[in-house]
């Protein structure tokens, strides 16, 4: 079997280098897969379509740096997809036209017109064609996942409950604070207000709509700015804390209810746990999967 494999990608390259077909002046080969390659136009297409997909998510120069250092992993992953893909041609594995059709107006509404999404196809050298073949594939994939990977796996509710018993201080909930804070622009109306929580005046603090005054919510330590949480986590429950100056402002805290830290229970946890058990053995299962589809084909990658 190999040596016809060796063959066929002999006659391969022999028909790339002789007759140039698909590749351009500009154009140079990166790996092959079994009767296929992939070029360097391949992955330039992959990377734009990853610009184009990451587009609204951050900064230009953000996303290219990130492609730029994803260069590498990106290649591999090509090459890991079109393992995968020809295996799902193998297995006759199909998509569903109408989830295809919602995939690609899902990435249409990044962009508040039509014409703003042409536009970005257009700079990054792309057209519709290019954008449905991508997430086709990506279907595929995701549909050949589904049949030989994630469909075979199985959680028993003994393992989860086996999983809570050795796992138990993972599941301990931190303490947690409903915390209101007072912010004044001068140390004198913030001193006022101090005499007044010192008065027990509580209520009608928080009930003055003339105040600027903000509630956090339920907070947990080291969610605040570094000196607002060392400040707020040292007080009891139903206490107001000493003003506080901060750059130009003052501020008071007032702890209004701590909710002591608390170990979950299994009711709790339990499906976040066969969450956890069934991400491993997905893992698990998929790295066996494509390490069996890896020795059955045939790939080179060009190393300069």
């Amino acid at each position: 079997m190999m040596k016809i494999k060796e063959t066929l990608i002999f006659f391969v390259l022999i028909i790339l280098m002789v007759n140039n077909i698909n590749l351009n002046a500009d154009e140079c080969l990166l790996a092959i897969v079994n009767d296929e390659v992939i070029t360097s136009k391949d992955l330039t297409d992959f990377i734009n379509f990853m610009r184009l997909t990451w587009s609204r998510e951050g900064g230009e120069q953000e996303i290219d740096e990130q492609l730029k250092a994803m260069e590498s992993e990106l290649l591999n992953k090509l090459i890991e997809d079109r393992i995968i893909l020809q295996e799902a041609k193998r297995q006759k594995i199909n998509i569903d036209k109408n989830i295809l059709a919602g995939k690609i107006n899902e990435i249409k509404k990044r962009y508040p017109t039509d014409k703003d999404f042409q536009m970005a196809l257009i700079s990054q050298g792309l057209n519709m064609a290019d954008i449905e073949k991508r997430i086709t594939e990506q279907l595929l994939i995701y549909n050949a996942l589904e049949k030989n990977v994630r469909n075979k796996i199985v959680v028993h509710p003994e393992e989860v409950n086996l999983f809570f018993q050795k796992h138990t201080d993972e599941f301990i909930e931190p303490e947690k604070r409903e915390i209101f804070v007072f912010v004044f622009d001068n140390i004198l109306d913030a001193e006022n207000i101090r005499q007044e929580f010192k008065k027990g005046l509580i209520e009608k603090i928080l009930n003055d709509v003339s105040l600027n005054k903000k509630d956090l919510g339920v907070v947990e330590r080291g969610q605040l700015r570094k000196e607002f949480d060392e400040f707020a986590f040292t007080l009891k429950e139903n206490e107001s804390s000493d003003v506080l100056k901060v750059d130009d402002k003052y501020y008071i805290f007032f702890i209004k209810k701590i909710h002591p830290s608390r170990r979950k229970s299994f009711s709790e946890v339990k499906h976040r746990i066969y969450e956890i058990l069934f991400e491993k053995k997905m893992q698990e299962k998929l790295e066996g999967w494509l390490n069996e589809l890896r020795k059955k084909s045939y790939i080179q990658i060009r190393k300069d």
